[in-house]
């Protein structure tokens, strides 16, 4: 029997947001073919346990260790045998008809190699979803504040405040919450590369898709709630920061050369030297104004 759709899904410690998942997806299969692949990252909440116990259908791959998102992907990657490949954050829930149409648009338009669903907030607001690859103009936006100031417009480039949610529009990198992509573009471009244990993994893939020649679309009427970031949270420590920097730099040195990496390396070192300069100021200027 031919798989129409593997879902892939990487999990750590959100038992209740994996399971509220694993049913939306049950719920959105109708006549489509799929096969669901759980990666845990060794959870210590008893994720493993519950997908044996109440979703024995699922393919599940209990990791030691917590090896990543890039690495963990590629484990279900790897054994994946749809047609399409779908990558899918634990804390999302599908609407009934998502599968339905993200199949349904990559069936008619055989020149996508990727799209994107439109994702809501827990609270239905819209969320941003879609990014432009990193350029320096936006890091110097940024850096200036012009993104905070001008949140809505091209200055807040790298987020695209500027792209309209409405339309399906070709972008450059949809949030790797939710990935529909053919497996035939996988086996194109190869798996995610796996050298950062989080961040930039997604970036990375999309921006291999695009150097190939595939189109990635933003795909609206494909919809789904994204509890966003709620194992990110867990994970984060006073050196997530760090850790973000490394894989920002990671993948501005394999993408766009060492010059241009090391260029954002002087641009943050530079701001931060005038950021902390300025608050040097204001201290000594409220010392000898109230001393």
């Amino acid at each position: 029997m031919t798989i129409d759709i593997s879902i892939i899904i990487v999990n750590w410690n959100v038992k209740n947001l994996l399971k509220d998942c694993l049913v939306s997806i049950e719920n959105a299969k109708h006549t489509l073919v799929i096969e669901t692949i759980v990666i845990d990252n060794a959870s210590s909440d008893g994720s493993s346990d519950m997908v044996k116990q109440e979703f024995p259908g699922v393919i599940l791959i209990a990791n030691t260790m917590n090896k990543g998102f890039a690495a963990a992907n590629n484990q279900g990657i790897a054994i994946a045998k749809g047609i399409y490949n779908f990558i899918l954050n634990p804390d999302t829930e599908l609407e009934p008809d998502t599968l339905i149409k993200m199949h349904s648009f990559m069936e008619l338009c055989s020149d996508v190699g990727m799209i994107g669903p439109q994702l809501f907030n827990t609270d239905g607001s819209l969320q941003p979803s879609c990014r432009r690859f990193p350029r320096l103009r936006f890091q110097l936006f940024n850096k200036l504040f012009l993104s905070t100031l001008f949140p809505r417009t091209y200055l807040n480039g790298y987020m695209m405040g500027d792209f309209d949610y409405l339309k399906t529009a070709e972008v450059e990198q949809p949030m790797g919450a939710a990935l529909f992509v053919r497996k035939s573009v996988v086996d194109k471009i190869g798996m995610m590369d796996d050298h950062n244990f989080v961040w930039f993994d997604e970036v990375d893939w999309c921006y291999q898709l695009k150097k190939a020649g595939e189109i990635i679309l933003f795909y609206p009427e494909a919809k789904l709630t994204h509890h966003q970031g709620k194992s990110f949270r867990l994970w984060r420590n006073p050196f997530s920061g760090i850790v973000w920097l490394k894989s920002r730099h990671y993948f501005l040195k394999k993408n766009y050369g060492i010059v241009k990496a090391l260029t954002y390396v002087f641009i943050d070192f530079l701001f931060y030297c005038i950021y902390a300069s300025i608050i040097i100021a204001i201290i000594i200027f409220f010392i000898n104004r109230f001393a």
